[in-house]
C-alpha cells in the first residue's frame, strides 16, 4: 500500500511532465495516422511556442497594496497544438491545447510579511533594497478562437503578410502551483492577433484576461500577455 501511495505521488508531482509527452503522442497521431483522412487534410494544424508575462489584479491585491506592498509581472513560457478550419466564407475557427505558465511577483522595499484575511504571509528573498517573492502557476488550456477573414493578405518584399485578429475563450485546468490558495480551474476571454508570413509562419500576439476568481480565501483573476511564434503545417 505504501508503495502505491507513493507511485500516484510521483504521478502527481510529475504532471507537466506527463502532459508533455502526452501533447507529443496526441500530435503525432493526428499528423500521422489521420492526416490521410479528408476530414483532417481540411484543417490547418500549427505548433506554437513563446513567452508570457502575467499577474493578478483584484480586491485582494489592492488591499495587500495597501500595505505598502506591490504586485508585478513575471515571466514564463508557453507551447501547444491547434487546428483551424476555414469556411467558405472566409470565417476561420481554430482549437487546441497548450501549456501556459502564470503567475506574479510580489514586491516591497520596506516589509517583509504582508497580512490577508488573519494570516501573515512571508517574502522569502531579498535583493539589494526590496524584498520579493515569486509565484508560479502552471496552467494546461483547452481553447478556441474565432477568426474573421480579411482577404489575401500584402505582399511585403516576396512575403505574403496577413493580419488574423481573433476573439476567444479558454478553459484553464492548474497542473502545480507555488501559492497552494490557487483555484484548479479558470476562465478566460482571449483577444489578439495574428500574422502569418511565408504562408508557413505564426507570429502571435495575444491578451488573455481571467474572468473567474483564483483565490479560495480572497478576491483576484489571472492577467496574461503572450506572444508566440508557430509553424503551419
Amino acid at each position: 500500500l505504501h508503495k502505491l501511495r507513493s507511485l500516484f505521488t510521483d504521478i502527481y508531482y510529475m504532471r507537466k511532465y506527463l502532459f508533455l509527452a502526452l501533447m507529443i503522442a496526441l500530435c503525432n497521431n493526428l499528423f500521422g495516422l489521420f492526416g490521410f483522412l479528408n476530414v483532417f487534410k481540411e484543417l490547418d494544424y500549427t505548433l506554437s511556442s513563446g513567452f508570457t508575462g502575467s499577474t493578478i489584479s483584484g480586491k485582494t491585491v489592492k488591499k495587500v497594496e495597501q500595505q505598502q506592498f506591490k504586485y508585478k509581472a513575471d515571466n514564463g513560457i508557453m507551447y501547444g497544438a491547434s487546428a483551424a478550419y476555414t469556411f467558405k466564407s472566409g470565417l476561420e475557427v481554430e482549437g487546441g491545447v497548450r501549456y501556459l505558465e502564470r503567475g506574479y511577483e510580489l514586491h516591497s522595499r520596506h516589509h517583509r510579511y504582508y497580512h490577508h484575511r488573519n494570516h501573515y504571509y512571508y517574502l522569502h528573498r531579498h535583493r539589494r533594497d526590496r524584498f520579493f517573492d515569486e509565484f508560479k502557476s502552471n496552467y494546461v488550456d483547452s481553447f478556441i478562437k474565432v477568426k474573421p477573414d480579411f482577404g489575401d493578405g500584402l505582399e511585403m518584399h516576396d512575403l505574403n503578410v496577413k493580419l488574423k485578429p481573433f476573439l476567444g475563450v479558454a478553459y484553464s485546468y492548474l497542473l502545480e502551483a507555488d501559492d497552494l490558495n490557487i483555484n484548479e480551474w479558470d476562465t478566460s476571454l482571449l483577444i489578439g492577433c495574428d500574422v502569418v508570413f511565408a504562408k508557413r509562419f505564426v507570429l502571435g500576439l495575444e491578451y488573455n484576461k481571467g474572468m473567474t476568481n483564483i483565490l479560495y480565501d480572497g478576491r483576484a483573476k489571472n492577467e496574461c500577455f503572450s506572444t508566440s511564434l508557430g509553424i503551419l503545417f
